[in-house]
């Protein structure tokens, strides 16, 4: 399903199921990887949400819960549905308020955003001051793996993304072979195998109604989400609600359109993000500004249905 703007402008893809079952099975097995540098990052959120050290708190905190976050004693410290004034000074992406937890959990918890070169936060400048995400230092065999393991995934974005917007893809692919020049970004780009130089990986998390400010408007978000959760992805500015299972993909620009990943009670979810950034793009494509998606064609709708077909 497509929708589109007044003067024929796709502006959202929902493809439901439009990867394999082997391949959404897969996803899931291969985040599993990433178990140990996602739980420390949630352990130092629930940190933070304390104001004390990593250090500081009383263990790990453990997986196996019997609640929801909300009712989390710490997580609820940072509740959403809490008033503003009692909310600590921390953004949502940093809270431990949306996480789901329930007894035998299957799958990791936590998140957090990787890429092979991007500005530090709150920065912009030359391609030369581009450095890969601190995170990758620390998971690096972890992450290495798990690019590898995902290649056939990623591909299938990348080749979804040349059929819906060619231009985009052309930007993200450009950037990427820039980055491999770069003596500080050319190790992690080398390993790199999207032409999203930017991934969220969001295990067993919900998402409040929010925009991506540091996206591009004109370019889509790629969003997967894997498990057994009974979740929705809510469009809130269109009033449109798509549900969000096993091997679905939605393509939408999220700096655009205020978006919510909705939260569940039983079963468990991944959530894959691949996106990029403008501002890197403009250090490796002479600040050109990525056009809107084209109106769609019957060539390109061919071409979408043959990636679905062989993929399934």
């Amino acid at each position: 399903m497509v929708v589109v703007s007044s003067d024929d402008i796709p502006l959202i893809w929902y493809l439901p199921g439009v990867t394999s079952k082997f391949m959404a099975n897969e996803a899931l097995h291969v985040v599993d990887e990433l178990r140990g540098p996602l739980l420390a990052k949630f352990n130092s959120m629930v940190a933070a949400a304390l104001k004390t050290e990593p250090e500081a708190s009383a263990g790990p905190i453990r997986e196996k819960r019997a609640s929801v976050c909300t009712h989390h004693p710490v997580a609820s410290k940072a509740r959403p549905n809490a008033p503003a004034a009692q909310q600590p000074n921390v953004g949502w992406r940093t809270s431990p308020a949306y996480f789901v937890m329930h007894e035998h959990m299957k799958w990791p918890i936590g998140s957090d955003t990787y890429s092979p070169g991007w500005h530090a936060q709150g920065r912009s400048g030359p391609a030369m001051d581009l450095r890969p995400s601190a995170n990758l230092a620390s998971c690096s065999a972890e992450m290495r793996s798990f690019m590898k393991r995902m290649k056939t995934l990623m591909q299938t974005v990348d080749l979804i993304t040349f059929v819906l917007h060619p231009d985009s893809y052309t930007a993200g692919r450009t950037t990427l072979h820039g980055l491999r020049k770069q003596p500080l970004t050319k190790s992690w780009a080398e390993a790199w195998l999207s032409a999203f130089t930017c991934l969220a990986v969001m295990a067993n998390r919900a998402a409040p109604a929010h925009r991506d400010s540091k996206g591009d408007k004109r370019q889509y978000d790629a969003l997967l989400n894997f498990g057994s959760a009974r979740t929705y992805l809510k469009v809130n500015d269109l009033h449109a609600e798509f549900e969000y299972g096993h091997g679905t993909a939605v393509y939408i620009a999220g700096s655009l359109f205020t978006h919510e990943v909705t939260t569940w009670v039983t079963g468990e979810r991944v959530g894959l993000t691949f996106f990029m950034r403008k501002e890197v793009q403009g250090c490796f494509n002479n600040h050109t500004q990525v056009p809107w998606p084209r109106p769609m064609s019957k060539r390109q709708g061919d071409q979408l249905q043959n990636v679905m077909w062989q993929d399934n």
